[in-house]
């Protein structure tokens, strides 16, 4: 064998072993899945919304070491457009899912779309802009975790998040039953 062949060898022992030890990229943990959405609902009592009934969406939530974290995947939307998706308190069918979930809530019915309560920090956003095919992935990761039975949805808004977090039209619903 020549001095390549072996660095070759010797790299690709060192990779293995990492791989087999944990240590690899590969390796690393998602942390626990604590909720799993598929079956998305689309809103067809709004008014021009422009989210078919064929489109799909799929999300899951993982419990971090403490930390929430939380992907949405969607298809079949508008090509090239932004929507607003958060996390919500209630179900899908329930008031079309309540407003958003708050990790901290508001003391006060004035002061829930403040900046003070509505933000990213305090609430789950998952704003994503659809490419030309219609499809998105966005990811977000939160410090906390929901309380227990108190977060059962992500909804899909008609347009990005302002900063005081409205969004628009709630477009579409993905049950997603946070334990």
């Amino acid at each position: 064998m020549n001095k390549t062949s072996n660095k070759l060898l010797a790299t690709t022992l060192v990779l293995l072993s990492m791989h087999l030890a944990g240590c690899g990229e590969d390796a690393q943990d998602e942390g626990k899945v604590i909720a799993n959405g598929t079956a998305l609902q689309v809103y067809t009592d709004v008014a021009g919304n422009p989210i078919a009934t064929s489109a799909s969406a799929t999300s899951t939530g993982w419990d971090e070491n403490g930390k929430l974290k939380l992907a949405l995947r969607i298809a079949g939307f508008p090509a090239g457009r932004e929507f607003g998706a958060h996390l919500h308190k209630l179900a899908c069918s329930d008031n079309k899912a309540g407003g958003h979930y708050q990790h901290t809530a508001a003391p006060t019915t004035e002061e829930v779309n403040t900046p003070t309560y509505a933000n990213s920090a305090n609430e789950a956003w998952l704003d994503f802009t659809t490419s030309a095919d219609g499809s998105a992935m966005v990811e977000t990761m939160q410090s906390w975790l929901p309380r227990s039975g108190e977060a059962m949805s992500i909804v899909i808004h008609a347009m990005k998040t302002d900063g005081n977090g409205r969004a628009g039209d709630k477009l579409a619903c993905l049950p997603m039953n946070l334990p």
